[in-house]
């Protein structure tokens, strides 16, 4: 096991009395095995030399920023690819797989009967297509950018939560938060583009996003 000056960290001779470096008396030596163990605190790889604080608390706060970063890349994913999907079953007038998108919230608003709320949804989807058969054509290919995401106040979800219970007597103790996304369209038919704006509310649900209602802007 080797030894080092407790005052300038230099190696020490195995029988030395004095430390060749600074000339510290022993006493001060400090004893390192190089197992990622110390006498001292944290080890900066030099032995008996600290890690100054400044640089510990600066790594942690860019730690922080790396954790902070992911979790909102996490969660705008998880929104992009469920709108994504919506779209989808938009232009294929597909109810029934929208409905798997659908918060349950909405879902209780048509009491738990998936095949009324498949019927809405396609309704729904059969409106906007002959708004877009209209001003562009038929066959539409929707692309989308996701402009904004702004989650309710703690009193605007306390609003919305008590107007659903005491409307539609609705469960709400799963909605842990809602969200409105607001996204910019891009839409392509028989060679013609427009663009427009939509918003979704979004619900989250044991951990997901789902959708409570989408509207867009006709008007393009």
């Amino acid at each position: 096991m080797s030894r080092f000056c407790g005052k300038c960290g230099a190696k020490l001779p195995d029988d030395g009395a004095f430390c060749p470096s600074c000339g510290s008396k022993v006493d001060n030596a400090q004893e390192t095995d190089f197992s990622g163990s110390s006498s001292g605190n944290i080890n900066s790889g030099v032995p008996g030399r600290r890690i100054p604080f400044a640089m510990i608390a600066a790594a942690a706060a860019a730690l922080l920023v790396i954790i902070i970063a992911v979790s909102v890349i996490v969660n705008s994913t998880g929104s992009k690819g469920t709108i994504g999907k919506y779209f989808k079953c938009m232009i294929k007038e597909d109810g029934e797989k929208a409905v798997k998108l659908m918060s349950n919230v909405l879902l209780e608003k048509y009491d738990d009967d998936e095949d009324d709320l498949a019927d809405f949804l396609e309704a729904e989807f059969e409106y906007y297509l002959d708004v877009i058969d209209d001003e562009l054509g038929r066959d539409p290919k929707i692309s989308f950018k996701i402009k904004k995401e702004k989650e309710y106040s703690d009193r605007k979800f306390e609003d919305l939560m008590e107007y659903l219970e005491d409307y539609y007597d609705i469960d709400t103790r799963d909605v842990k938060a809602v969200k409105t996304v607001s996204v910019d369209m891009t839409i392509k038919a028989e060679g013609r583009k427009d663009e427009t704006e939509g918003e979704f509310i979004m619900i989250k649900e044991r951990g997901k996003w789902r959708i409570f209602s989408f509207t867009m802007d006709t008007d393009f």
